[in-house]
């Protein structure tokens, strides 16, 4: 039987004036996503919202999502993003927002996110598909600021403030889907400049292999459920 809560929240719903989903505003062939969600666990935890900008920032799209109603609270989560139960009652479905979404990742060649394995389990759990080629730039900038993690044996994950911090990020809003993804382009492209700066002659191979690594790298860090960083 439906909790007095889930009735509640359906009643409410019922009753708004459902907001459609968003035209994309361009299809560009980079994009930087990033999400909010209920949780940390794909597939049992929702998608809240998607920012979506091209490489150079500007917004391409930004959605806001009411997940199922049986979902109908996530206090952790709000603690950190600000979006309650009923902030989200009359936005649209991931259902109703599937085909602008789709659009937008079946026309880019590249994804750039910052902790891909987060936010690309989100989209699979939700039956999405989206470019072969993905730059992580949590990943790469790891390696950049070198800070040794004895747990893993490898270098510790920074946190986005720290990323856009060391490279003079202008402020945003940060755990706001599109402030965030604006942010990650912003340090993607200074991230790009140092890991070609290091090779010296070839900067086409030097982009290759970067571009190679961090296709590799975000395939680990699928399997490395431990290490969440938002």
């Amino acid at each position: 039987m439906a909790s007095e809560k889930t009735i509640d929240r359906a009643a409410i719903r019922a009753a708004s004036e459902i907001k459609p989903a968003p035209n994309a505003k361009s299809h560009p062939d980079v994009i930087v996503l990033d999400t909010e969600t209920t949780g940390f666990v794909a597939g049992r935890d929702h998608l809240l919202t998607v920012g979506v900008c091209d490489g150079d920032g500007r917004e391409v799209l930004y959605l806001e999502l009411c997940p199922p109603l049986e979902c109908d609270a996530w206090p952790r989560a709000e603690a950190v993003n600000g979006i309650s139960p009923i902030d989200v009652l009359d936005k649209p479905t991931i259902e109703d927002a599937r085909a602008v979404l789709q659009g937008v990742l079946d026309a880019a060649s590249t994804i750039v996110c910052y902790n891909a394995g987060f936010d690309l389990k989100f989209l699979e759990a939700d039956g999405f598909t989206y470019p072969d080629e993905v730059s992580d730039v949590m990943l790469d900038f790891a390696e950049i600021y070198g800070e040794y993690d004895s747990r893993h044996h490898d270098y510790k994950w920074q946190k986005l403030v720290k990323c856009a911090e060391y490279y003079g990020c202008p402020e945003f809003e940060a755990h706001n889907s599109l402030g965030d993804a604006q942010a990650t382009a912003w340090c993607w492209r200074h991230v790009q400049r140092d890991m070609l700066s290091r090779g010296g002659c070839d900067l086409e191979a030097e982009a290759r292999d970067a571009s190679d690594a961090s296709r590799c790298r975000s395939g680990a860090i699928k399997a490395d459920r431990d290490r969440v960083v938002r």
